[in-house]
């Protein structure tokens, strides 16, 4: 599996910079996307911080954000990380691959 997700992840650092154009803003046009995540924004109540994982350029990320969700974003794609962090400078990206977590985990 780990040549697999070096391959996507070669994938999206090849796009980078025109998958984060194409979808900057999207939520803006998405008005069940953004019903779901203002519930999801009110249903979390204080179990935060809350990761976006796969979080691309970080257009959810920054939408949750902004609803006063605590957030990071994780990808596997450094240059998709570098858009986000572009973009996004206040929220913390980290590349990761969710399956290979090295999180605390709370008692």
């Amino acid at each position: 599996m780990g040549q697999e997700l070096n391959k996507i992840a070669r994938a999206y650092d090849t796009v980078a910079k025109e998958y984060a154009e194409a979808f900057a803003g999207e939520h803006e046009k998405k008005t069940k996307d953004q019903e779901i995540l203002h519930r999801f924004s009110q249903e979390i109540g204080d179990r935060r911080p809350v990761w976006d994982f796969g979080c691309g350029p970080g257009q959810t990320t920054k939408y949750l954000k902004d609803l006063g969700v605590e957030i990071s974003g994780l990808d596997l794609s450094e240059k998709i990380l570098e858009q986000a962090r572009l973009i996004h400078p206040e929220i913390h990206f980290r590349k990761g691959n969710i399956l290979e977590l090295e999180f605390e985990t709370a008692r």
